[in-house]
């Protein structure tokens, strides 16, 4: 038998034919394939033209997305456009194009005209509420006003509204009761402070009971100082569980001079103790409301507000915070919408001072602004007119005339005191044990 000899030459030819072959039937395959989506492209390309930007703009509304959709269902599909033309009768004319451009065009400023519609009928309806960014709560009433302390204390607010002081003392109540409550931010606080002090209850509640006053008065000191902290010391330097600053605790005997060394008490929770006691007997004289007494313990606001209401059973927390509301509108008001603001003069006040207070760097400029003819000469009860620059200046003065900051802090304070003395009062505290809130941890002392 005869065997041809195959040399390994005309072997790798053959498998380079083999190869190229290949390649051929590939690029044929993609050829096809191509043909055939650009045909498919074209046969689509008014529909995409007519729909394509339109569902975006479209898409801002729901009205202008059904418009799309029954428009869509009246195109001609790509099975019909190939029953009836041939492939050069698939691309549109310049003519065509310019016309569908136009309709485009005019679809597009429709829909963007009913979409800024749509967004300022959306500003005008309830929005979320900026001091929790949760929808604010829907009431009974669409047009009741639910009011939170960040738009009491906008600058921005409107200055004709008739805030509903009742309903914010409610939510502010809601707020804190959550938060002092089981499960809530200040649980493991209000349960610390609580057994810590247990173990000197009685030196604690006997100097408020000798004057006639609640005992449970005495766990103010739990929000006071986080947790009945005997060491606490605040920012504004006010120290102890019953966080006096210096000037009131020299009122009430907690800091003196002797034989010329200063004693400061402030730490002492017992002698603290019997300091708040004094203080809240004073207020009492003045107040039947124990949420508004807790206001006055938190800051000076309600002195004023004393003032101008002479009947002491009509001072309650709710007039209170309805008066410095209205207080608050009246300098936003003028604040807002007059050239300058009008400013009294106070005691042993000068120009320069009052200048640095309203943010005017030249105190001669107010000066002339004012026609004082002797700047380091004003007296007591003399207006001054404070002139108003732009948006920002005017809303820094808003802040440190109003000051907002204080009075925010103020009305969450009687809110926390509520909250720590209802769940005080009833019972669910009594007979717990450390080991039975198994979250708390008590503060340990720094080692030195």
């Amino acid at each position: 038998m005869n065997f041809e000899k195959i040399s390994p030459l005309n072997d790798h030819d053959e498998i380079k034919k083999a190869r190229k072959e290949k390649k051929l039937a590939e690029k044929k395959s993609t050829e096809d394939k191509v043909k055939k989506d650009d045909e498919t492209n074209k046969l689509t390309r008014r529909k995409l033209i007519k729909i394509g930007l339109g569902a975006f703009v479209g898409s801002l509304i729901p009205e202008g997305i059904e418009r799309l959709k029954n428009n869509e269902k009246n195109l001609p599909t790509i099975e019909d456009d190939k029953n009836q033309k041939s492939e050069e009768e698939l691309e549109p004319t310049s003519e065509q194009i310019k016309i569908e451009n136009e309709n485009l065009k005019a679809l597009v400023e429709a829909l963007h005209r009913e979409a800024r519609e749509n967004f300022e009928e959306k500003q005008s309806l309830p929005q979320r509420d900026p001091a929790d960014n949760k929808m604010a709560r829907e009431d009974e009433k669409q047009d009741e006003i639910q009011p939170t302390i960040a738009d009491v204390f906008s600058f921005e607010a409107e200055t004709d509204i008739d805030w509903d002081a009742e309903k914010l003392v409610e939510n502010l109540d809601q707020i804190w009761l959550e938060k002092y409550s089981k499960g809530g931010k200040k649980w493991q606080e209000l349960v610390e402070g609580y057994l810590k002090m247990q173990q000197k209850i009685y030196e604690l509640k006997n100097p408020f009971v000798k004057k006639g006053l609640s005992g449970n008065l005495a766990y103010v000191a739990i929000p006071e100082s986080g947790g009945f902290n005997e060491k606490s010391v605040s920012p504004a330097n006010a120290r102890g569980a019953y966080q006096f600053i210096e000037s009131t605790a020299r009122l009430y005997g907690l800091v003196y001079e002797k034989n010329g060394k200063t004693i400061d008490n402030r730490f002492d929770p017992i002698k603290s103790a019997e300091a708040c006691a004094k203080f809240f007997e004073e207020l009492s004289g003045k107040i039947n409301d124990r949420e508004l007494m807790a206001c006055g313990y938190n800051g000076g606001f309600i002195y004023e507000y004393i003032r101008k209401t002479p009947n002491k059973d009509e001072r309650t927390r709710v007039s209170f915070i309805d008066y410095m509301i209205n207080k608050t509108n009246k300098i936003r008001k003028e604040l807002r919408e007059e050239p300058y603001y009008t400013y009294t003069v106070g005691n042993n006040e000068i120009l320069s001072k009052i200048s640095s207070k309203f943010y005017i760097k030249n105190y001669l400029k107010l000066a002339e602004y004012n026609n004082i003819s002797d700047p380091d000469n004003i007296q007591p009860g003399e207006e001054i007119k404070i002139p108003l620059e732009n948006f920002e200046h005017r809303k820094k003065i808003f802040e440190r005339i109003a000051r907002t900051k204080g009075l925010t802090e103020n009305f969450n304070y009687a809110s926390k005191i509520k909250a720590v003395l209802d769940i005080i009062e009833s019972g669910e505290l009594d007979g717990i044990q450390l080991a039975e809130v198994s979250t708390i941890k008590l503060r340990k002392k720094k080692k030195v």
